[in-house]
């Protein structure tokens, strides 16, 4: 059990990442070429504690798309790495807190 409690600890950071996608946000989005968005405009946004995933180009205006499969294939909205791996360590930091605790509550 002891082997195989970082991949357990890692695919429950991972699930709790893609759930926070239930969490709706707004940022800035700068979008060049754009008459609205040259200096920036608020678009739909999801994700916690970092918005990681925005409303795009050319998916249709004010929807998110949290289908996996739509994220990492079609990529009709924007998927921000760097917000997703800060929100993502946020959720591995609470997921080992949380082993943590339970391996001191019960030795």
């Amino acid at each position: 059990m002891k082997k195989f409690k970082p991949l357990l600890q890692t695919l429950i950071a991972l699930l709790l990442t893609y759930l926070s996608l239930l969490v709706p946000a707004q940022t800035q989005a700068v979008r060049p070429g754009s008459m609205d968005c040259d200096q920036g405009c608020p678009v739909l946004a999801a994700g916690f504690p970092m918005p990681f995933l925005q409303d795009g180009v050319i998916s249709p205006v004010g929807t998110l798309s949290i289908n996996p499969f739509d994220i990492l294939f079609i990529h009709l909205d924007e998927f921000l790495w760097m917000n997703f791996f800060i929100s993502y360590v946020f959720w591995l930091a609470l997921v080992l807190i949380a082993f943590k605790l339970y391996r001191i509550q019960h030795p």
